[in-house]
Parts: C-alpha cells; sequence; structure tokens
C-alpha cells in the first residue's frame, strides 16, 4: 500500500496493492496507525455513469470525516475546501481509496457505473447538511462531463461564498 498525502490538509490517498492467484484476490484497504477516526456507519452508493453526487458536506458540529472505497466502476473525485476556495481532484478505481477529514465538502461524478462505499465518523444530520453547485464559477472544477445527471436537490446547491 502507498499512503499519498494530497495538497489539502489531511486529505490522503490510498493506492492499494492487489494479492492475485487464480482464486481471486486479497487487498487490505486502510491501516488505523494512517487515520485516527472512529466511524460510526457504513454506506453503500450506487451511481449510474454520468451521476454527480455533490459538492455535499456537514456544517460544525456535525461536521464528517469520509474514507472512500471505490468496489466497481470508477469516479472523478473532487475534494472542496470551502472555506479557502480551494479543491483538488483525483480519480478513484477499485484500486485506491480516500480519506477525507472533517471541514471539507466532498463530490464526486460517476464516470462508469460505479458502486462504493465510505465510512463516516458522524450520522448525517439534515439540520447540519450544506453544499454548493457543481458549476460553482469560483471553483471552476473541470468536471469531465457537459451535462451531468444530478438530483432535484443538487441543482440547487449556492455558490460560494458560503453564508453560515
Amino acid at each position: 500500500m502507498k499512503i499519498v498525502p494530497l495538497e489539502l490538509e489531511g486529505v490522503i490517498l490510498f493506492e492499494l496493492d492487489k494479492y492475485e492467484d487464480d482464486r481471486g484476490y486479497f487487498m487490505e484497504v486502510m491501516r488505523e496507525v494512517n487515520i485516527n477516526v472512529h466511524f460510526v456507519q457504513l454506506n453503500h452508493s450506487f451511481s449510474r455513469k454520468n451521476v454527480l453526487r455533490g459538492i455535499h458536506f456537514q456544517r460544525y458540529p456535525k461536521e464528517q470525516a469520509k474514507f472512500i472505497k471505490v468496489i466497481t466502476g470508477k469516479i472523478f473525485d473532487v475534494i472542496v475546501d470551502y472555506k479557502n476556495f480551494r479543491y483538488i481532484s483525483v480519480e478513484l478505481d477499485e484500486n485506491k481509496a480516500l480519506f477525507i477529514p472533517k471541514g471539507y465538502g466532498h463530490g464526486f461524478l460517476a464516470l462508469e457505473d460505479t458502486n462504493l462505499i465510505y465510512l463516516v465518523d458522524e450520522y448525517y444530520n439534515k439540520e447540519y447538511e450544506g453544499g454548493i453547485i457543481y458549476s460553482d464559477e469560483i471553483l471552476s472544477i473541470p468536471w469531465p462531463v457537459d451535462n451531468p445527471i444530478l438530483s432535484e436537490k443538487d441543482k440547487k446547491l449556492p455558490r460560494l461564498p458560503l453564508k453560515f
């Protein structure tokens, strides 16, 4: 396993080793020594190709850290520092995983039909949910699709700067 700190503080990319033989494969996905977080919930998401989910977050004091692992498919993943108007993007497939600490927005575009799981360290709380429209001009994220499939809720998310 290769552990790669990314440009936003605390965001970590895990490049996973796959050990295969004629029976199948084994893959170590995460080590506690690298992430000292108590996860409380495991979520499973399926998205068809060109579905864009996000950019979502929960506000303080219900912020969530997330550990994301693609099971099948591929995503263009975006982590947003909405306080400093910065983002990073990374392509994830089944051979990579991503840790996002509290305090960041998160969204992704399914580049293929995709199953992913993600662990969170805080339960969803509607009262503290927030988001940013995927097409925000300040961020100017180069999503690799012109007309993504969005939920009605995600179509109505606000632009930066956010007002808390």
